[in-house]
C-alpha cells in the first residue's frame, strides 16, 4: 500500500482548550491535565497517559501510551462514522507518510450515548514504542479499510507530543502501582491444523533483529525467550498471535506478536486439493540485550 496515497495533510484546527477536554471526559475517568503542546492536551490517567486534540470537521483524536505495558492506543472519534457498532472488528490498517504501515490494530468500533453527545469511533491498539516513533515522525497518517480511505489525520508538530506523552505515562508508571492482572498474559490456546493431505504454513520472510529491541525492555534490562503461535490466513498473513510461552517481559512478548504480524509471511496452508486455507504456526524468538550478542535474524517458525 505504501506510496500509493496522495497525501494532502489535513491542518488541525486550533480550538479552545475545553473542547477536547470535555470530550476527553467522556472517554474516561480519573484524568490530570499536566499540560498542553501543540494543541494537544497531555492528561495523566494514573499508571499511562494520554494526549488528545480536535481536529476540523471536529474528528476528536487521543493517543494512549502505557510505558509498563509498552503498549499505544488510537483513538479516532469521527462524527460521520453514524453507522459504527460498537464491539465490532474492523480490518484498518495504520498508514505513515514515512513507510511504516500497522495491518494488525485489533480495531474495534466505540459507540456510546454521553451527556456531550454520541460517540462513533475507532479504537486500535499497537506496540507502544514503534507507534510513538512513528506518530513523532510521519507527516500523516491515513486509515484504511481495505481500498477505503476513513481518515487521513495530520502530525504536523507530533514531535514534541510524542515526547512530551513518553515522559508523563514513564512518570505515571512509576507513580501509581501497576495492576498485575491488568496486563497478565492471555492461556495458551489449542490450534488446528489442516488436516488429510493438507500442508502447514511455509515461512518466506519477515525477520526480527536486535535492532527492534523495544526502548522499554533496554532500560529495564530485559531478556528472554518468547514462544508464539501464529493464526496465519490464506494470504500468507499473520492476522494473529498469541503468547504460548512468556519471555518474562511484557515489552518483548507483545512487541514479537507486534512485529510478525507486520513482518511476516507465508506461503499459506494448503488443504487436501491444494487450495490455500488458513492455518497456523509457531516459533520461538530469543531476545538478548545488544551488548551480549549481535543482531540476527530469528530462526524460521517450527513446523
Amino acid at each position: 500500500m505504501r506510496g500509493r496515497l496522495r497525501w494532502a495533510l489535513l491542518r488541525a484546527v486550533t480550538v479552545p482548550l475545553a473542547a477536547p477536554v470535555l470530550l476527553a471526559a467522556s472517554l474516561a475517568a480519573a484524568q490530570t491535565e499536566v499540560g498542553t503542546v501543540n494543541g494537544w492536551v497531555i492528561q495523566d490517567e494514573r499508571g499511562w497517559c494520554s494526549a488528545s486534540t480536535v481536529y476540523d470537521r471536529n474528528v476528536y483524536v487521543r493517543v494512549s501510551y502505557d510505558f509498563g505495558a509498552n503498549s499505544a492506543a488510537l483513538l479516532v472519534w469521527n462524527p460521520a462514522w453514524e453507522s459504527i457498532r460498537d464491539g465490532q472488528a474492523y480490518d484498518v490498517t495504520l498508514e505513515f507518510s514515512n513507510g511504516s504501515d500497522y495491518s494488525s490494530t485489533a480495531a474495534r468500533g466505540v459507540r456510546a450515548e454521553t451527556t456531550s453527545g454520541r460517540i462513533t469511533a475507532l479504537r486500535m491498539s499497537v506496540n507502544g514504542d514503534d507507534f510513538l516513533q512513528d506518530f513523532a515522525g510521519a507527516a500523516a497518517v491515513a486509515l484504511m479499510m481495505g481500498e477505503r480511505r476513513l481518515d487521513i489525520l495530520s502530525l504536523r508538530g507530533t514531535r514534541a507530543v510524542a515526547h512530551r506523552l513518553q515522559a508523563c505515562a514513564t512518570a505515571s508508571f512509576h507513580r501509581y502501582p501497576p495492576d498485575p492482572f491488568r496486563t497478565a498474559l492471555p492461556a495458551p490456546q489449542t490450534a488446528q491444523q489442516p488436516g488429510g493431505g493438507a500442508r502447514a504454513p511455509v515461512y518466506r520472510s519477515g525477520t526480527i533483529t536486535n535492532e527492534d529491541y523495544p526502548a522499554s525492555a533496554l532500560r529495564a534490562n530485559e531478556q528472554g525467550t518468547v514462544t508464539i503461535r501464529m493464526s496465519i490466513g490464506a494470504d500468507g498473513r499473520v492476522t494473529g498471535c498469541t503468547v504460548v510461552r512468556s519471555s518474562g517481559s511484557t515489552a518483548l512478548d507483545s512487541t514479537t506478536c507486534s512485529l510478525v504480524q507486520r513482518r511476516s509471511r507465508f506461503t499459506p496452508a494448503q488443504d487436501e486439493n491444494g487450495r490455500p486455507v488458513a492455518g497456523t504456526a509457531t516459533r520461538s524468538v530469543t531476545w538478548s540485550l545488544p551488548e551480549a550478542v549481535p543482531s540476527e535474524p530469528v530462526t524460521p517458525p517450527e513446523d
